[in-house]
């Protein structure tokens, strides 16, 4: 992921961002969050960095690109299309932060408030911060 966060390709960044759909991996967190919070990084890749990192909170939730960005321009945020599969088992490789929700919502809630951040990005970031923001007494 990281070395395709310049890649405006939306088919190349969808197939290798996929598989994190029911994977839970503290390097691809990592990656995920860095790239999502990289002013340098393509649009598309902060679009999927964020739906990486949408996966970790909600695995298997139904959301594509077109869905964390709005494409069809109708004004509504909707952020998933198909709720979350019961027919998934995520696979976990090496644990999450403690604080990988803590860090989610960091990342993306100072994105969806900053106003030179391209549409794309803010969108999928509130999509993700709307599932990370914390509860009461949580961070």
């Amino acid at each position: 992921m990281l070395r395709s966060r310049q890649s405006a390709d939306t088919a190349y960044l969808n197939a290798i961002t996929y598989p994190t759909n029911e994977l839970r991996d503290r390097g691809v967190f990592e990656a995920a969050l860095a790239i999502a919070g990289d002013k340098s990084a393509s649009v598309p890749a902060r679009v999927f960095a964020n739906r990486v990192l949408y996966w970790a909170l909600l695995p298997s939730a139904g959301v594509d690109y077109n869905t964390l960005v709005d494409i069809d321009g109708d004004g509504r945020d909707k952020c998933i299309r198909y709720g979350q599969s019961f027919h998934y088992s995520v696979k976990t490789t090496s644990e999450l932060p403690s604080d990988y929700r803590e860090q989610s919502y960091r990342v993306t809630w100072a994105a969806t408030r900053d106003l030179t951040e391209p549409a794309p990005v803010r969108q999928s970031a509130a999509c993700v911060a709307v599932v990370a923001r914390p509860r009461s007494g949580e961070f």
